[in-house]
């Protein structure tokens, strides 16, 4: 027992040495070990009784299990340093104890048997201590319980119901508090204890047995009471619940219950639980069955009565109220085990629900189907009867539709019941609607044939061929019609091959006789067109000849097809005029391009630089148009494009002289520097249309290209000497260049282009520097005394008041111009005065008195005072209608002769002494029998909407109705029709919007001149008047 202690004691007395508290041969020192050996054992001792004390008092297991662990671990330490302990005495006492080398051994195997000794001693123990301690638990317990059942008795005796089940249940929860402490300890622990263990089992079951008959003795006196306060209260079916639960727990008693006093008392609350049940039951059918009886049978009775009625709403009601009380009664018997007999049988009013349904499916359904059907019929009858098959048709597959409901109805409800008509009956009348039908619609088509072959004949008589055609062709459809429907029928009473056969020969003579006159119509059409053609381009009009050639050729094309076709006897001449035709066309083209080509020229002493520029890029599309016709006159186009080229050159040349006005306008203004830079310039781009004219292979303006570079060099190094101050006052060298002779750079007075001279005397313009003066030249030629004055300037000329050697005023018109007068503007002025003086015989035209070219143009008219401008402010309606129409007079006598006059404005219309208006200035005139559309002298607000844009087609005698509707609504209002600020928005005005009616602007006017002048004023020509005579019927009918 003390060797486990030695290694603490020996660990004592190491201490105290080391401390030299003792010393190896003292007292202390020997005994220290002893000493501490026993203070261990003791120490120990007291943990291994706390450790293993009494297990009567409940403990942690896991603190046990770790409380043995330690005493292990404290008993085997020190058997493994035993030895070394021993080994230290020996030194520190200095004696030899050899044996001490073998003395670990038996210590270990005492060590061992110690601690297996230490063990089995704490594990009997604690089983022992445990087995006393859960029998001292039970006993207990059991005691407790014992206690409560004998409370639990004496109260129940006492008839203390409530109390006494109170303390069963507290005695039963003991019981199986001890029965729950006895199987766990059983569960635990070996057999030390069975036949104690099995008694208390025997016991608590004794127990148990004898609280639950007590318990179910005092529940079923509980549950008696319980039924008789119910009934108190008239709570029928608690009361019988409580009495039934009441015998129920008596019987549960009795059969646990041996005492005879307790048995006694049960069977007496058991036999008063039936009593009162029996009672309660009868008193229950008085109550709660019987009255649902009689009310199954009453309102079984009304469902019958309503069902007899046809009431079927009512009956079903009825009959579904019965249903819930048989289901209400057979619960409340079933409930109580009652043996009673249902007024109704379930199946019976099931039947009867069953029937009431039938009855309404038939009331309801199948008697609306069976009377539609027979209707439906009877309609489809008469229909057919009457001839109408459509609606026949439709009542009779209405009743077949009817039928098939109605026997659908039928299967769904299992009927057997047969509908008014049968289905093989409606079936066999629509065979017979569609027989009829298509036997109708197949005598309605050959009705129809038959008229559209008589209208066809008709049509053949009037020579209205393509209505024939057209006619017969839908005869053709309807008789295909016709036979697919004789296909698709059974019906064959028609003998169609004859009929078809006639309208097929009838068409075809329809087709023959049309397509001749459409040869005819052709050939005349291209005939008549090629003679407008002809007569075009005799007017000199070879836009409207090239057009009106292309409709011939198309027309003769047609011509030629149709012949083709029919081998129409003749038509190979067809072929000779679309040559004739091709011939013509080409002459026309060249033509017309020869004008395109002569109307681009560039006048020499007209323009200014942007001009030329303008027109030297009209001549290069002009030029590229060329190259892309694919006319058979090469050679004559290649004359044109020479001509285009040449004025091309021309135009840039030009443009270069008037830039060097500019330049010598600088030189002399002193600035030098951009004097220079303007020559250099100059030089350059005249070097480059140098390049233009090598490559094109022109030699025309070959000497004046190398003038006006020797001139711009000559120039630009007097402006750069002047420019560097070595000159004070440098000379400019005019340029004066020929443009008449182009391979001749010589000068004359009649050929030059110079540098204009500006004046302020408007008079002093008929004057030209250089040989005689032209003015007293022209005065010779003219019977003129006196120029009195300047009346006003054109677009391209003067006008001056004149006193004629006879005394009479007059007007004289000469060109305006300054250099050299070009060729062009010399024929324009002979136009002119041509198409004015084949004119003048009209009173309302302006009378031309002569006219002449030498020695210089010039046109002697009519002098006339004033002019519409300066008076219209002040006419009124009637007067202002009234020149209008004398207007239109002259308009309609000029458009007559093929003239139109294209600038109608208030300048133009000239009033004599007495106010007669008179048309006047035709210049523009032969602008348009040559057809050229140019803005020159284009007066705007007046202007037509074909004369700003070609979108609306050529320019004609429309043209003047469009000005003299314009005029008109500026005499009648005091507005033009359209006003704006820009030229730009005033174009737009006229191109794209309406102008305001006249008569909102104007109160005095009759609305009706509204539509007058629009129609006058519209947009697109064909909707104008075609002649000024119908503008004027129209417009003098609304003067008041």
């Amino acid at each position: 027992m003390l060797f486990p202690f030695v290694s603490p004691s020996v660990v004592i007395a190491y201490v105290l040495r080391r401390r030299e508290l003792v010393t190896h041969d003292g007292f202390w020192g020997r005994w220290a070990y002893v000493s501490g050996t026993a203070v261990a054992a003791l120490t120990l001792s007291i943990v291994g009784l706390l450790i293993f004390g009494d297990p009567s008092t409940e403990g942690n297991t896991i603190g046990q299990n770790v409380a043995v662990s330690i005493f292990i671990a404290f008993t085997l330490l020190p058997s493994l340093t035993t030895y070394f302990d021993l080994q230290y005495l020996r030194r520190a006492w200095s004696h030899d104890f050899s044996f001490i080398n073998w003395l670990w051994v038996p210590m270990m195997l005492v060590w061992f048997f110690q601690i297996i000794f230490f063990t089995a001693y704490g594990y009997w123990r604690r089983k022992f201590l445990d087995g006393k301690r859960w029998i001292k638990t039970t006993e207990d317990t059991l005691n407790k319980t014992r206690s409560q059942l004998e409370e639990g008795v004496s109260a129940l005796e006492s008839d203390q119901y409530d109390s006494a089940l109170s303390c069963f249940n507290r005695a039963e929860q003991s019981l199986d508090n001890a029965n729950a402490i006895v199987r766990r300890f059983i569960d635990e622990s070996s057999d030390e204890y069975p036949k104690h263990a099995q008694k208390v089992i025997s016991e608590i079951s004794e127990m148990q047995r004898h609280i639950e008959g007590n318990r179910a003795h005092s529940e079923a006196a509980i549950a008696l009471e319980a039924g008789l306060d119910a009934l108190d209260d008239n709570k029928i079916e608690s009361a019988i619940d409580s009495f039934e639960t009441a015998i129920d727990r008596s019987e549960t008693a009795l059969g646990t219950v041996d005492e005879q006093a307790t048995t006694n008392k049960i069977r007496k609350t058991s036999l008063r639980a039936r009593n009162e049940l029996e009672a309660t039951l009868e008193q229950y059918i008085d109550e709660r069955i019987l009255p649902l009886e009689n009310r199954i049978e009453t309102t079984y009775e009304d469902g019958i009565s309503a069902l007899k009625a046809g009431n079927y709403d009512e009956a079903a009601d009825c009959f579904s109220e019965v249903d819930d009380y048989l289901s209400e009664l057979q619960s409340r018997v079933k409930a109580y085990g009652l043996n009673r007999d249902l007024p109704v049988d379930s199946d019976d009013v099931a039947e009867k629900m069953t029937t009431v349904e039938r009855q309404r499916i038939v009331s309801e359904e199948l008697d609306p189907l069976a009377d539609q059907i027979e209707s439906m019929y009877e309609e489809g009858v008469s229909a057919l009867e009457a001839g109408n098959y459509e609606a026949a048709l439709d009542r009779f597959e209405e009743a077949k539709d009817a039928i098939e409901q109605f026997q659908s109805v039928q299967a769904n409800h299992g009927f057997d019941r047969d509908p008014p008509i049968t289905s093989d009956e409606v079936v066999d009348q629509i065979d017979t609607v569609e027989c009829e039908h298509e036997r109708a619609a197949i005598e309605s088509c050959l009705s129809r044939v038959g008229e559209a072959r008589s209208e066809g004949k008709s049509a053949m008589g009037a020579n209205e061929y393509d209505r024939a055609v057209t006619t017969l062709e839908h005869a053709r459809e309807e008789f295909k019609d016709v036979s697919s429907l004789i296909a698709k029928s059974s019906l064959n009473e028609w003998d169609l091959e004859e009929r078809e056969s006639t309208l097929n020969e009838l068409y075809e003579t329809a087709v023959t006789e049309r397509e001749t006159q459409r040869y005819r119509d052709s050939k005349e059409r291209g005939e008549t067109l090629l003679d407008e053609a002809i007569a075009s381009a005799e007017a000199g009009n070879y836009a409207t000849a090239i057009k009106t050639c292309n409709e011939a050729h198309e027309a003769f094309e047609e011509a030629q097809a149709v012949a083709e076709e029919l081998s129409v006897v003749g038509g190979d001449q067809i072929e000779d005029r679309l040559d004739d035709i091709s011939d013509l066309l080409s002459d026309y083209q060249i033509r017309e391009l020869s004008e395109r080509v002569t109307d681009a020229r560039v006048s020499v002493d007209e323009g200014d630089r942007e001009q030329y520029l303008t027109a030297a890029n009209d001549l290069d599309e002009l030029t590229a148009e060329l190259d892309g016709q694919e006319i058979d006159r090469e050679r004559d186009l290649a004359v044109l494009r020479e001509e285009a080229e040449l004025e091309r050159l021309k135009a840039l040349l030009l443009a270069e002289r008037e830039r060097s006005i500019e330049a010598i306008e600088a030189f002399r203004d002193g600035d030098y520097a951009t004097a220079r830079d303007y020559f250099e310039d100059i030089q350059s781009v005249v070097a480059g249309i140098r390049a233009d004219a090598e490559e094109a292979g022109v030699t025309d303006y070959d000497g004046v290209i190398e003038q006006l570079e020797s001139t711009c060099e000559r120039n630009a190094t007097a402006a750069r000497r002047g420019a560097l101050g070595i000159d004070d006052d440098p000379t400019v060298t005019p340029i004066t260049v020929s443009m008449g002779n182009r391979n001749d750079s010589s000068q004359s007075p009649d050929d030059s282009v110079s540098v204009p001279v500006a004046t302020d005397d408007p008079a002093s313009s008929i004057r030209r520097s250089g040989g005689a003066s032209l003015d007293d030249a022209l005065l010779d030629a003219l019977p003129v005394a006196e120029v009195r004055g300047h009346i006003g300037s054109g677009g391209n000329a003067d006008v001056y008041e004149v006193r004629l050697d006879s005394g009479e005023r007059a007007a004289l018109k000469v060109p305006r111009w300054q250099g050299t007068l070009s060729a062009t503007l010399i024929d324009e002025f002979e136009n002119e005065a041509e198409t004015w003086s084949k004119l003048d015989e009209h009173d309302g035209i302006v009378s031309v008195i002569n006219w002449d070219n030498e020695p210089l143009p010039w046109l002697l008219l009519e002098y006339l005072p004033a002019s519409l401008a300066n008076r219209m402010d002040s006419l009124s309606v009637d007067s202002g209608v009234s020149v209008l129409v004398d207007v239109a007079d002259a308009l309609e006598f000029a458009h007559g002769r093929g003239v139109v006059h294209l600038d109608v404005k208030p300048e133009n219309v000239l009033l004599t002494d007495t106010d007669t208006p008179k048309v006047g200035d035709w210049g523009l005139s032969q602008v348009v029998l040559n057809h050229k559309r140019t803005g020159m002298g284009l007066t705007p607000p007046y202007s037509a909407p074909e004369q700003l844009s070609d979108e609306y087609g050529d320019i004609d005698r429309r043209t003047d109705i469009y000005q003299l509707s314009a005029l008109a609504y500026r005499v009648l209002t005091g507005r033009v029709p359209f006003d704006a600020d820009r030229p730009i928005d005033l174009q737009q005005q006229i191109l794209r919007e309406d102008p305001t009616p006249p008569s909102t602007i104007n109160p005095a006017l009759d609305p009706a001149i509204d539509d007058v002048l629009v129609r006058g004023l519209a947009k697109n020509p064909d909707d104008r008047y075609e002649a000024a005579v119908l503008f004027r019927n129209a417009i003098s009918s609304l003067a008041r």
